[in-house]
């Protein structure tokens, strides 16, 4: 009897479909928890890199003006106020704020005491910071926690282009032939380079644009330009678009004579020189050490041949024309004339000391607020050409170390010019702010 009701319940299929669905449940819930969990634990961590963003922003502004451990104590402010410590324990320590150098070729940071540079945040929920990531269905498989670390690092902008020397337009930067670059001197287009062939591009010079692939180049470009597949770089800077956008207002300050922008190595008479001419500009009719604001009766406004413009800030909103042999020393000129040759120079001017980079003393400054032509010739020692528009740079130059050409437009640069940085040409100028990104 005993026996046949065994064999009885052996046969029975009744409740196969109950354990089923007990298996099927506690997948359910093991898949279902891992969904849930793994969204909360996306969730977090998006409000874990918001932190770390803001902390490592907030650092590096506040550097630029304060002490380290103030600069941390920010940065853990602005993260506590995005993830409050009663919600979510200390996601960031003062201990994990760092400040240092960033290298845009090798995308790394180094830490180092007392760099105002570049700085890092590291935000943290772990277990063993005391705040780990609760889980919900999870704990199911035994995991009560999820550990969760995020790091930013914002850097001053540079870019690949940090030399003291280059091309940078907003606009398209195109070369023609028979062109060496040298000593890393840059070309950098936030639009794309255009190259003929025979140019050549000596190590650590670079050509770069925001996507690699719109370099132009005929034929095998990199056989046909020796040394450009080692200079080709993807890069994008902000910075000269906002060299661009702040033209108008440094021209305003460059006609105060007591703005901090004024350079007190040939601005120390303060004074401001106002003139129409009727003649060619001559050193004479030039006030030294103050601030000259020329009118013209025509258009256009000459600088006389031969004549060196030196020790002074000279604007005009006259079109500006360089005789031949005419030259600046240790000085800014200005022309807020707008329109094509807004400033010209039909021969052989020459900006700066003909210093050949021994000591770098007396560069110069010229701003357009136009296009910018310079004809054959052109020389070239410690300066910087500014044009909202388009820059036409000289063929045959001669001299050409230690010089940043920055246009709005365009740059076009024709054929038999050597272009060298010699290390202590002009940076980026001073009326421009930094640009902090966040790099990593």
């Amino acid at each position: 009897m005993v026996s046949r009701l065994c064999m009885k319940f052996r046969g029975e299929e009744d409740g196969n479909i109950t354990i089923l669905s007990l298996f099927l449940l506690t997948m359910i819930l093991m898949f279902g928890g891992l969904a849930i969990d793994t969204w909360n634990a996306t969730r977090q961590h998006t409000h874990l890199q918001v932190a770390a963003d803001v902390a490592a922003h907030a650092a590096l502004v506040s550097r630029q003006s304060t002490t380290e451990p103030l600069a941390k104590l920010d940065a853990v402010s602005l993260a506590e106020g995005n993830m409050p410590v009663e919600l979510f324990g200390n996601v960031l320590a003062s201990a994990n704020v760092e400040f240092g150098t960033w290298n845009p070729a090798t995308r790394t940071f180094t830490h180092t005491s007392g760099a105002t540079s570049a700085a890092r945040a590291t935000t943290q929920m772990t277990r063993a910071n005391g705040n780990g990531v609760k889980t919900f269905l999870m704990k199911i498989l035994g995991i009560w926690e999820i550990d969760l670390t995020t790091t930013s690092v914002f850097a001053m902008e540079e870019g690949l282009c940090n030399s003291h020397a280059g091309f940078f337009a907003v606009g398209i930067i195109d070369v023609q032939s028979q062109n060496n670059y040298d000593d890393e001197f840059c070309l950098h287009s936030e639009t794309h380079v255009e190259l003929n062939n025979g140019n050549s591009f000596a190590p650590g010079t670079i050509v770069s644009m925001p996507v690699y692939d719109d370099l132009v180049a005929p034929g095998d470009k990199y056989t046909n330009n020796p040394g450009l597949k080692q200079a080709h770089k993807e890069d994008s800077m902000t910075k000269v678009q906002k060299i661009i956008d702040s033209l108008p207002t440094a021209i305003l300050e460059y006609e105060d004579p007591y703005s901090d922008i004024q350079d007190p190595a040939y601005l120390s008479v303060m004074a401001v020189n106002k003139k129409t001419m009727k003649k060619d500009v001559t050193a004479l009719v030039i006030a030294s050490n103050a601030v000259n604001i020329f009118g013209c009766t025509g258009q256009t406004l000459t600088i006389g041949k031969n004549e060196i413009i030196e020790n002074a800030v000279l604007i005009t909103e006259c079109k500006l024309t360089f005789r031949q042999g005419a030259a600046v020393e240790n000085a800014v000129v200005i022309s807020t004339a707008v329109g094509m040759k807004a400033v010209s120079a039909p021969l052989g001017l020459r900006l700066g000391d003909v210093d050949f980079c021994t000591d770098g003393l007396r560069g110069a400054t010229l701003i357009s607020m136009g296009d910018i032509h310079f004809a054959a010739g052109f020389q070239g020692y410690g300066a910087n050409i500014i044009a909202a528009g388009d820059i036409h740079a000289s063929s045959q130059a001669n001299g050409l170390a230690g010089v940043n050409f920055t246009a709005g437009g365009r740059i076009d640069n024709p054929s038999n010019n050597s272009m060298a940085n010699c290390g202590r040409g002009p940076d980026v100028p001073e009326f421009v702010p930094p640009t902090f990104t966040m790099v990593q």
